[in-house]
């Protein structure tokens, strides 16, 4: 999609802000930006489960222990959110 835009195949597409910035570092695509002015939104993941409470544990505990990791790892990657 990246590509069609590139090459003016196609106006405009709708595309999660970091997984855009990553593709277009990734494949060299140039002459896009983002356009703050037009609609856009911001999501969130979450994990829930009835049946298996200490896999969430074992999460927190890893974003607990390796915050200053995934803090690099945001600060590298460029993520917005």
């Amino acid at each position: 999609m990246l590509k069609a835009l590139e090459f003016k195949r196609i106006d405009a597409i709708y595309i999660n802000i970091d997984v855009g910035k990553f593709q277009i570092q990734k494949h060299k695509v140039s002459g896009l930006i983002f356009r703050e002015d037009l609609p856009s939104t911001k999501g969130t993941y979450h994990i829930s489960t009835l049946k298996h409470p200490k896999i969430i544990t074992l999460i927190d505990q890893y974003i607990i222990e390796n915050s200053l990791h995934i803090g690099e790892l945001k600060d590298k990657l460029q993520l917005t959110y």
